[in-house]
C-alpha cells in the first residue's frame, strides 16, 4: 500500500466486506475505522495510542476484567514462548538436565587400555 494515496488506500479499505464487522466488532463508527486504517497505511512509523480503561469501563462496555494472576501467567507464557526460556517438566522436578549414566568399565580394563596406548605411543617414531 505504500505506492497508493490516501483516497486509493480508502477506497481499498472500504470495498473489503470484513472493513463494516471489525468496526463494528469495535463499536468504532465506519468512517472513523477507515481514517484510522488510512493514517496508519501511510504513517507506518506511527504508534497505536494505548488506552488504559478501569475495571468498571470495562465491565461497563461489555468486557470481562481478567484475574490478576491469570494475566500473569498468560504473560509469562507468551514471554517463554517468545524467548525460548521454558524449563521442561523434569528440569522443574529436578533443576537439573538428565545426564546419561557413567559407562560402567572395571579398573583392570581400563588400566590396560592405557597400558596398550602408552606402548603404542612409545613404539611411535617421534618427528624431529
Amino acid at each position: 500500500m505504500a505506492n497508493l494515496t490516501p483516497d486509493q488506500i480508502r477506497a481499498k479499505v472500504l470495498a473489503d466486506p470484513n472493513t463494516a464487522k471489525i468496526a463494528a466488532e469495535l463499536r468504532v463508527p465506519l468512517e472513523e475505522f477507515v481514517q484510522r486504517v488510512v493514517f496508519f497505511a501511510t504513517n507506518p512509523d506511527a504508534e497505536p495510542e494505548l488506552f488504559v480503561m478501569t475495571d468498571e469501563n470495562v465491565k461497563a462496555n461489555g468486557g470481562s476484567v481478567p484475574d490478576l494472576k491469570a494475566v500473569v501467567q498468560y504473560l509469562d507464557r507468551e514471554y517463554e514462548a517468545t524467548n525460548g526460556t521454558q524449563v521442561s517438566r523434569f528440569e522443574q522436578k529436578t533443576n537439573s538436565l538428565p545426564v546419561p549414566p557413567a559407562p560402567r568399565i572395571e579398573a583392570s580394563q581400563v588400566k590396560t587400555d592405557l597400558q596398550n596406548d602408552i606402548a603404542k605411543e612409545i613404539k611411535r617414531p617421534t618427528k624431529i
